[in-house]
């Protein structure tokens, strides 16, 4: 495992210390979708030899492992596009490897130490996946969404458009224009300084009260389907807001939430260990000067923002 370990990191660095070209402009365009290359890369089993170096093999394993290690769109191409590249990358690391063990680095202590290090990350990050990650079954995703959905209840919501400017008269010179008869969506694109919704004719899609800042939604859902506010200020600048419809939200597709379900699961379980192995723990903490802290100041819970006393104004 551990001659593994170091044929992977030499290759790592040979990688980076190489000016080769592992993914050009024309191999990405052969790119076609994740699952053709996930099916050419279960081509190369894991155990085929690929290559020997003074009599040591290299297999499809250590090849997969370091493709995906790459940059985009390297580590998504199919591996018979990289394969070459990748093999004589392998080479090279396990002939540093060899002389490196050649000229007794292996038992260096800076590689000692090294090791030591990564090793703990590994064990760290293998206890977290496989107890807060693991068993996030399809079943527990199904009960917390269905719990969710016994839950939700349906908030009424506007679709509306808007162009923001930065001052009143401008936005008062914009209301003048449409009530002349100016298109909303064409002013819009050519005068918010909102790019994100300039491009679309100022369209902002669905949002509850609750998701805009309070000047803006008051105004948007004081306004009847069609119609466009007077200049409205919040703290980003001037609105003139049309609104377009309403309706009642719906609860998701589980589909839809399935990913951010897991990673919910996934945070609560965390917070749930770290609470669990710091209630049998004995932990001491020093402040910079090396100093024990205070009582208080130990036990302080750095992981929740302070309290800024800011109202929530969105």
């Amino acid at each position: 495992m551990l001659q593994r370990f170091l044929v992977v990191l030499a290759t790592l660095v040979v990688l980076a210390a190489a000016s080769y070209g592992i993914a050009t402009a024309a191999d990405a365009k052969k790119i076609i979708t994740a699952e053709a290359a996930a099916a050419a890369d279960a081509k190369l089993a894991a155990d085929t030899v690929i290559a020997k170096v003074n009599g040591t093999p290299i297999k499809g394993a250590e090849l997969l492992e370091v493709k995906n290690t790459l940059r985009p769109p390297a580590n998504q191409m199919p591996v018979d596009l990289v394969f070459n590249q990748l093999q004589d990358r392998l080479i090279d690391g396990q002939l540093v490897l060899q002389a490196a063990i050649k000229e007794k680095f292996d038992s260096d202590k800076e590689v000692a130490d090294k090791l030591a290090k990564a090793k703990e990350r590994i064990i760290q990050d293998l206890y977290l996946t496989r107890k807060v990650g693991q068993n996030i079954t399809a079943d527990v995703v199904k009960a917390r969404y269905d719990k969710m959905a016994a839950d939700f209840k349906p908030e009424a919501e506007v679709k509306a458009s808007h162009i923001l400017v930065a001052t009143e008269a401008e936005a008062k010179a914009i209301a003048e224009q449409l009530k002349k008869g100016a298109d909303f969506a064409k002013l819009a694109k050519e005068k918010s300084t909102d790019q994100g919704s300039a491009q679309n004719g100022g369209d902002l899609g669905y949002f509850a009260k609750d998701q805009v800042v309070e000047p803006f939604a008051n105004a948007a859902f004081a306004l009847k389907d069609g119609e466009v506010s007077a200049p409205v200020q919040s703290q980003f600048g001037w609105h003139i807001i049309k609104a377009e419809a309403r309706r009642n939200s719906k609860m998701p597709e589980l589909d839809s939430v399935r990913s951010e379900i897991q990673r919910v699961i996934a945070d609560e379980r965390l917070a749930d260990l770290f609470k669990n192995l710091r209630s049998t723990a004995k932990i001491e903490k020093f402040g910079i000067d090396g100093k024990p802290l205070a009582a208080a100041d130990a036990n302080a819970d750095l992981s929740k923002p302070a309290d800024a006393g800011d109202k929530k104004t969105q």
